[in-house]
């Protein structure tokens, strides 16, 4: 499976907070944005893509990162389109895993 948009967008992230003078740790934006290091970090690896339903909130991680809100915005929208139209196609499939089930020790 290819997620050439995710790809982008956590290329995009992780390589932009490394670029900035004087460098951010994850811990230094999730504080600025009022969230976990976590949020940060799974944003970074690809396991999470930020919520782009509020322009205001998009600017306000564009503006950490140094990064076009318009340009980050397109790559949110893109990310999470690929990432649906792959869940759909493994529904489609019969490859749908239906809810995780907790584990138990």
């Amino acid at each position: 499976m290819s997620y050439e948009h995710r790809d982008k967008l956590t290329q995009m992230l992780s390589d932009a907070r490394l670029r900035l003078v004087p460098k951010k740790t994850q811990l230094q934006i999730a504080r600025a944005l009022s969230i976990t290091k976590s949020t940060v970090t799974k944003w970074e690896t690809g396991k999470a893509t930020p919520a782009d339903d509020k322009p205001e909130w998009v600017i306000k991680i564009a503006a950490e990162y140094g990064i076009e809100p318009e340009i980050l915005g397109e790559a949110i929208r893109l990310a999470k389109e690929e990432r649906e139209s792959q869940r759909q196609s493994r529904r489609d499939k019969g490859g749908h895993r239906g809810p995780r089930k907790k584990k138990t020790d």
